[in-house]
């Protein structure tokens, strides 16, 4: 936080060094936030994995960092990596999706250009042989059936509605993938924020 709004720049930098004694990598992360807003975030990735090496970790960081920067074929590198040695990281693949619907939202890429993209992740992420969680599989049918519907095609558009709707009724509409949430009684810890798109 700004000094203004409270905020005190020595306390934050004693949390992340403390952070970085318990894990290198989530110091990293407080380090970050602690430097200039003009810092390259894939830059300060990018130095960490040539310091550090590479973990499946920092390069899922890089590879949303590429995304922020709008640098789809470099963050699809990093999530291949990750998912090389991590198939259950399929769910990269989706913000590949996610990445080209928020060019073209930001009219950095055409709808002619970006849809057939994006779509291609969506199939790809579907096509895997895996089993995925039924919110996340309905979801990416809401997707497509909007994008095909984008494209003009609403036969595949309404196929696909169909396909949300018997998977799960309810499908989320929004933009976010779905949370899968844990079994009741089991405890999961994993770190997420939602002031970040990707």
């Amino acid at each position: 936080l700004p000094e203004e709004m409270g905020g005190n720049k020595e306390n934050a930098r004693h949390w992340a060094q403390e952070i970085e004694s318990i894990d290198k990598l989530y110091g990293a992360r407080a380090g970050f936030i602690l430097l200039q807003e003009d810092t390259s975030e894939v830059g300060y990735w990018k130095s960490y994995i040539s310091e550090k090496g590479e973990s499946n970790e920092a390069l899922e960081i890089l590879g949303r960092a590429y995304l922020m920067s709008g640098d789809i074929a470099n963050a699809e590198k990093c999530f291949l990596k990750v998912i090389d040695t991590d198939p259950s990281k399929q769910d990269l693949i989706l913000h590949l999706a996610r990445g080209h619907i928020m060019r073209m939202w930001q009219g950095k890429a055409s709808e002619k250009e970006a849809m057939p993209l994006a779509k291609e992740y969506f199939l790809k992420y579907l096509s895997v042989n895996r089993e995925k969680p039924v919110c996340v599989e309905a979801w990416c049918y809401g997707i497509l059936s909007r994008l095909e519907k984008g494209l003009g095609n609403t036969e595949k558009s309404d196929e696909y509605l169909e396909k949300a709707k018997s998977l799960k009724p309810g499908f989320s509409r929004a933009f976010a993938i779905p949370e899968v949430e844990a079994p009741p009684n089991e405890t999961s810890y994993s770190f997420s924020s939602y002031f970040r798109p990707f």
